[in-house]
């Protein structure tokens, strides 16, 4: 077996062995010195095993590659596309005047989004707030970070950003005691006699059709009472409701 090991030795040529070498601690593969040193590629394997030289992985490197030309591709698709906006609004800052926000723009006004639109709008907010070339950096890094994750999802790569609930929140509350607010306006309006929903509207202010919904709410919880009635000068086609608070309808 040692003879047959020497013989096999005797017949590499000493300069392709120094030129794989080489390769080698370059961090080429066997395909890419095969090909870099126009050596068959049965030879570089071969020497690979009779002299033990390690060369890079080609599956790593080929695997590596594809990775860094795909986050390469990534980031070019999101700073284009909106390279000319950050510009703008860096230019911007210098010339317009500043609008003060109550708003602190980190925290829960700054939680990721996952519509487009939003962070785009975001990205015009925190441009109007920055008062430094720092901070103004800042943004920038930020908006491309939140583009790659955002383009992330959009391809299925990671799951989508938690949404914050205090906005939805605020606005239902507000919502709320805005109907609570013509509720009570609607009910003071029948203190004093049974009114139609256009008598309703006309005392409120209200439009009609938004009255009528809120006086057919109001009777199917039992907070009015109503009938059906002909207005003066109608006819029978022209009928509508008489709305008076529980117990007074005559």
């Amino acid at each position: 077996m040692d003879l047959r090991t020497e013989r096999q030795k005797n017949k590499m040529k000493p300069e392709i062995l120094i030129a794989l070498v080489r390769a080698a601690e370059q961090g080429l593969s066997k395909r890419q010195a095969s090909e870099s040193l126009d050596i068959p590629y049965q030879t570089v394997l071969k020497y690979s095993k009779d002299y033990g030289l390690k060369f890079a992985c080609e599956r790593r490197r080929v695997n590596e590659k594809n990775r860094q030309e795909r986050i390469g591709r990534e980031r070019g698709s999101c700073d284009q596309k909106n390279v000319t906006t950050i510009e703008d609004n860096d230019r911007s800052i210098g010339s317009e005047p500043k609008a003060k926000s109550k708003t602190d723009p980190r925290g829960a006004e700054c939680i990721a989004t996952n519509s487009r639109a939003a962070i785009d709008r975001k990205l015009k907010l925190l441009f109007s707030q920055a008062k430094s070339v720092y901070e103004k950096a800042e943004i920038k890094y930020w908006y491309k970070w939140i583009c790659f994750e955002h383009d992330l999802i959009r391809r299925k790569k990671r799951p989508p950003f938690p949404v914050s609930r205090v906005e939805g929140w605020q606005h239902a509350n507000f919502a709320k005691r805005e109907s609570l607010d013509r509720r009570g306006r609607i009910l003071n309006t029948l203190q004093k006699a049974p009114r139609t929903t256009s008598q309703i509207s006309d005392i409120t202010g209200f439009d009609v059709r938004s009255t009528a919904l809120f006086m057919h709410n109001l009777f199917r919880e039992g907070k009015v009472d109503r009938t059906i009635v002909i207005p003066p000068g109608g006819s029978k086609k022209n009928r509508v409701y008489l709305y008076a608070q529980p117990g007074e309808m005559q």
